[in-house]
């Protein structure tokens, strides 16, 4: 099981670019690679999600940029989460991107393949010598860099030391340890809580599967986008939640599902409820306050008994340009700056993720809170497992969410055997990748 993000909705915008290249709107789409001039207008518009934290942070990495470069304006456009795509579909569709955006891999290789994103390459000026390869290579499509890597993420297995004390429990060698001794600790702590605490705080979307996918020798999708992941390694997959759920490591599956509801403030491993939760690295700092005590972080679990490491790099998120731009050269100029300069690094430290950039990240180290160090450090520690990307999923690929939260859901609940879902979910998953 691996760790939690925020939740993508369903990629219903994607119609919205669809009608936009259908109907050739004011100018079509420039396909991935080739600009195509749009309007031009004041300043750059940059657009991100994010709580209004990020949004001040931004700003002054924005004025701060605007000091160096007087003659170029950047206006801001922060958004939260739930509303953002919807209004970046929109604006997409109704050429009015903005010109350099916030993206999301999930959503990627849609946006490229759909003709919305500016070749980086085609325009001089982007330094990406310091950026983790591993990382940069999630920013190509086809071989083409359309998106820089903002922050670094990896999947970590969190343990609240406290509720492990309490059951008389140690903490196992996170270099050997297995799926079998995981399920085992978690339901020695739920047997010893009398059940008032769960061993494990399960995850089982997209994230969670692509460690047991990789764990298996697999991916979920190959170079090209499509679909890579068999249909017993998938159901090999929710194998292991009911495993979790009978041996009574993990709570029974209708709590399974009220937790995944719920905000990172309200779950299980915030409230101490469970001893074991799967999270990313970078959110330590928000799990630990929300907690009030200290986490640690752990490798997952079956790494050393794996076909292959599972451990990733995940790019937290990215920057892209707009194939519509009217000022390229000025968009991969702030795109630059947003990722090399340590003046920038040093205002946004690691609220986009820990810095893809060597030389930015030495510089900020320092200033960094003991939780983001923490995070820091098992980061680069699980170097030697996340030497390989994972690929994006090709237009189409983010009905993957909602696919897992509903056919899980039927296996979780019984109406549906894992060997009967698995063929099931990836045939619906192939004919969201066809439309």
């Amino acid at each position: 099981m691996a760790p939690r993000t925020h939740t993508p909705r369903t990629f219903t915008r994607r119609t919205l670019l669809t009608a936009a290249l259908a109907m050739g709107a004011a100018a079509p789409l420039a396909a991935c690679g080739k600009n195509s001039p749009g309007a031009s207008g004041d300043g750059l518009r940059f657009a991100w999600w994010g709580a209004d934290a990020r949004a001040n942070i931004t700003q002054k990495v924005i004025a701060a940029y605007g000091e160096g470069h007087p003659t170029t304006q950047i206006r801001g456009e922060p958004t939260d989460w739930s509303a953002y795509w919807d209004k970046l579909a929109t604006n997409v569709a109704g050429n009015n991107a903005p010109d350099i955006i916030q993206m999301d891999g999930i959503y990627l290789r849609e946006y490229c393949d759909r003709g919305a994103l500016l070749d980086l390459a085609s325009v001089p000026g982007l330094d990406t010598g310091a950026i983790n390869p591993t990382l940069l290579e999630t920013g190509r499509v086809d071989g083409t860099l359309y998106a820089v890597p903002v922050g670094s993420a990896s999947p970590t297995m969190a343990l609240n030391p406290t509720l492990l004390n309490q059951a008389g429990l140690k903490t196992p060698s996170d270099t050997t340890w297995s799926w079998d001794d995981f399920i085992e600790l978690g339901a020695e702590v739920t047997r010893a809580s009398g059940g008032a605490v769960h061993g494990v705080a399960p995850g089982f979307d997209t994230n969670s599967l692509i460690i047991w996918a990789r764990q298996h020798g697999q991916d979920l999708y190959n170079a090209d986008g499509r679909i890579a992941l068999t249909a017993d390694v998938l159901a090999s997959f929710w194998d292991l939640l009911l495993k979790l759920i009978s041996a009574g490591a993990a709570p029974p599956a209708a709590t399974i599902m009220e937790n995944a509801a719920m905000t990172l403030n309200q779950n299980p491993l915030s409230t101490a409820k469970s001893a074991f939760a799967p999270v990313y690295d970078t959110n330590l700092t928000a799990y630990q306050q929300a907690l009030g005590s200290d986490l640690t972080l752990l490798r997952m679990p079956g790494e050393s008994q794996a076909e292959q490491p599972g451990t990733y790099y995940k790019a937290s998120m990215f920057w892209v340009v707009s194939a519509r731009t009217h000022d390229p050269a000025g968009a991969v100029a702030f795109v630059n700056y947003l990722a090399n300069d340590t003046g920038a690094g040093s205002l946004m430290l690691t609220e986009r993720g820990i810095p893809v950039n060597s030389e930015v990240l030495a510089a900020i180290e320092g200033k960094l809170q003991p939780a983001d160090r923490k995070a820091v450090a098992f980061n680069q520690s699980v170097a030697d497992l996340a030497k390989t990307a994972s690929p994006l999923g090709a237009a189409g690929s983010s009905a993957l969410t909602e696919l897992l939260s509903r056919y899980g859901s039927d296996v979780m609940f019984g109406t549906r055997q894992p060997t009967q879902a698995a063929p099931a979910l990836l045939a619906e998953l192939t004919q969201a990748l066809n439309r």
